[in-house]
């Protein structure tokens, strides 16, 4: 595409926001990593283990992931992820799939975060306990972009790193896509506190 120098920007663009949370991630010990439940698509269970992208994701935000000793992609019994008790739980919608790039509203990501906090047994889970049940749209986690989730799973894993999910998706659109950032769209939720 004769496109190089653009391409060598975007490379290295990118590579400045991994090595921040590459650098944040490394300075972590074992105990202060997180465990993380994943769940995809919308079969209750189902989840990412040994060699999914879910895994890369644990791994890099700085998380441990529960189903890492399990198959790349399998469905598990909500008993198990009550039994594994994770710290966090991070669920991806795929609205592209829907025919949207983003929540209009918080109605849909509203009930969508309450059907998983209400699953038996859940209300004892510590995400649960805790508040953190986190929902995305699939739009950031895929192509180009992907370092948009990357950037909101270290932020949900670990709230003090110095990192702007959400700029660096307007700094993307803006320079890379030459797209204004869509105020009235949600991608996460609940959105980060400012």
């Amino acid at each position: 595409m004769n496109e190089e120098e653009r391409a060598k920007e975007y490379i290295e663009w990118r590579a400045g926001y991994e090595d921040i949370i590459a650098d944040f991630v490394e300075s972590l010990d074992e105990n202060s990593m997180p465990t993380v439940y994943i769940e995809r698509g919308d079969e209750a269970g189902s989840t990412c283990g040994n060699g999914s992208w879910g895994q890369f994701l644990v791994d890099h935000a700085g998380g441990r992931n529960v189903a890492r000793e399990l198959p790349e992609y399998v469905t598990v019994d909500m008993e198990w992820i009550v039994m594994e008790n994770p710290q966090i739980i991070v669920k991806t919608i795929s609205l592209p799939d829907r025919g949207r790039w983003g929540w209009n509203d918080t109605e849909e990501p509203d009930l969508i975060v309450g059907e998983l906090k209400n699953r038996p047994g859940w209300e004892k889970v510590a995400a649960v306990e805790d508040g953190r049940v986190y929902l995305y749209c699939s739009e950031i986690a895929w192509g180009l972009d992907s370092i948009v989730l990357q950037a909101y799973s270290a932020k949900w894993f670990h709230p003090d790193i110095n990192i702007n999910p959400e700029e660096i998706y307007r700094e993307y659109l803006d320079r890379f896509m030459g797209v204004e950032y869509p105020d009235d769209l949600i991608f996460v939720y609940p959105p980060l506190e400012a």
